[in-house]
């Protein structure tokens, strides 16, 4: 899966011209683009700080990198680096529907990454089989895009226990987890996080509001082994969607009670109307 594969030119051109607004206060000073006058105006000098790839090469101070033999980055103003954890849920629920879930979510995850890395801020991608991989600077997506591609499915995630490693990481950062949240032990996951600036990227398929077959099935849960006989017709379908709409509202009031921002996303809606129109409407991203 190549960084073109995930997101193509139309989506690229549109995150070109959004930005986050890190509506909240960054975590840690270091060389981001969130900026504040601390330390000066612009035309003022105020620090230096080691050179990462992605910062501007205009602004590296070429005598004291001579002297010192590593780069250094001339500073102008303060500069605030915000750490942004990003968390795929990888586990077996989210490899189905028609468009997969999990295809989507690697989308929605490298467009965010995308808007962070853009603007310097550190990101930090945490999956089943990576985790707290650091990034910076626009550079740095084809390395984010590679570990996405090997982030397999697993059966047995554990998605509590993915979010207590999660919260250790992101104690008082920022975290965007991407999930279907189909795990009985949602709530546990949720409450993990209490101590986390945290929005949740809530991703399910069109079949699951509308299951797309009828009769006598034997159904088997994609993350157990214990299969379940129904018989599925209008009375058992209008129980379901029922129950759905209770497990969303109940979804929902827990991330209001807690302050956690939520956002939703089908697995076949356009990214490009979510990222330039819903989470513009959110005050999530900026024209």
């Amino acid at each position: 899966m190549s960084p073109a594969t995930l997101l193509d030119a139309g989506l690229l051109h549109l995150l070109d011209r959004l930005a986050l607004t890190g509506r909240r206060a960054p975590a840690a000073a270091a060389g981001g683009e969130h900026r504040s006058a601390r330390r000066g105006q612009s035309v003022e000098f105020a620090d230096v700080r080691p050179y990462v790839p992605g910062d501007d090469v205009r602004h590296i101070d070429w005598s004291l990198s001579a002297r010192s033999g590593r780069l250094f980055l001339r500073l102008f103003v303060a500069e605030e680096e915000r750490d942004v954890h990003l968390m795929l849920d990888t586990s077996s629920s989210m490899a189905w529907g028609a468009p997969e879930k999990l295809e989507q979510a690697r989308r929605a995850l490298a467009g965010w990454g995308l808007l962070a890395l853009a603007q310097r801020d550190r990101v930090l991608l945490h999956t089943s089989t990576v985790g707290s991989l650091p990034l910076r600077g626009r550079g740095a997506f084809p390395a984010l895009a590679e570990a996405l591609q090997r982030a397999p499915t697993h059966r047995a995630a554990d998605l509590p226990a993915r979010c207590r490693a999660l919260a250790a990481a992101a104690r008082g950062r920022t975290a965007v987890v991407f999930s279907d949240l189909l795990d009985e032990r949602w709530r546990d996951a949720l409450l993990a996080l209490a101590q986390v600036d945290l929005t949740l990227v809530h991703i399910l398929a069109p079949q699951e509001f509308v299951p797309e077959f009828g009769g006598d099935l034997r159904l088997v849960d994609d993350e157990d082994t214990v299969p379940v006989d129904i018989t599925c017709d209008a009375a058992a379908l209008l129980r379901y969607q029922a129950r759905l709409a209770t497990w969303l509202g109940d979804v929902r009031q827990h991330c209001r009670e807690r302050g956690i921002t939520y956002l939703a996303l089908g697995s076949e809606h356009s990214l490009e109307r979510w990222f330039g129109d819903e989470l513009v409407r959110a005050g999530i991203v900026r024209s």
